[in-house]
This record gives structure tokens, sequence and C-alpha cells, in this order.
């Protein structure tokens, strides 16, 4: 049987690590990187949210809106339009 507690704060953990990176890449003016860190660390937060729904692993993907979908949280327009 598979602990969600820990896979759910395995993806917390690591989208905090990747945010913080984020935060570094974008203070030294690397900003595409920055991006792509941010995305890594939403795409986390998402799983984490997808394995608390259907207590289970995380699909593969790296598609914010499908995670979004997903994750059934209530995204105005606007925010999917955003992850998009």
């Amino acid at each position: 049987m598979i602990d969600i507690e820990k896979i759910i704060e395995y993806w917390k953990y690591h989208a905090s690590y990747d945010m913080e990176t984020a935060e570094s890449l974008f203070n030294s003016g690397r900003y595409p990187y920055c991006l792509f860190m941010a995305h890594q660390a939403i795409e986390k937060l998402l799983k984490a949210q997808i394995v608390k729904i259907i207590k289970n692993h995380a699909p593969y993907g790296h598609n914010l809106l499908r995670l979004a979908e997903l994750g059934e949280l209530p995204f105005s327009k606007e925010q999917m339009e955003k992850l998009a």
C-alpha cells in the first residue's frame, strides 16, 4: 500500500525547492531558466493536489492545463490562460 501523505509531501517539498531555485535565478537575471523552474514548481504542486484527490500516484506529463483540470481546483479563465 502506498503512503499518500508521503507522496504529497514529496511533491510539495520539491515544489518549494524549485521555487527557491526560480527566485535565485530571477535575482541573478537568468529569466528563461527562472520561468522553467517556476513551471516545475507549479507542476509539482498540481501533482500534489492530484494525489490528494485520486489517492494514487500522479500522472506523468507536464501540461499544466491538464494537471489543473485533474486537480479540480477552481481556476478562473484568466488563470487557466496564464497556465497555458
